[in-house]
């Protein structure tokens, strides 16, 4: 496993975290949609559900080679903008 991957691991596990500790209240702790929601909470599920669904094929994708470019810049890019969503989120 590279060293890109180590670390969109880890800041896989720190969005999980940071959720957990911005989550306050039982109407944050909720699934369910609030009054001024407009739709963004199932937009960010299904998004979410997307990401660990890529997140979970990725090495069964790399095994076989596929999407394989040969280029950390790639990696890197994908971590600065976890990063950046991360920051976004806070």
């Amino acid at each position: 496993m590279t060293s890109n991957a180590v670390l969109a691991y880890l800041l896989i596990a720190c969005y999980f975290v940071m959720e957990r500790l911005l989550r306050v209240g039982d109407k944050a702790l909720s699934l369910q949609a609030g009054e001024f929601d407009r739709g963004s909470s199932k937009v960010i599920w299904i998004s979410g559900l997307i990401s660990i669904l890529l997140v979970l094929l990725a090495p069964i994708l790399n095994a076989n080679q596929m999407g394989d470019w040969n280029s950390g810049y790639f990696g890197w890019l994908g971590l600065l903008l976890m990063v950046g969503g991360l920051f976004m989120r806070y």
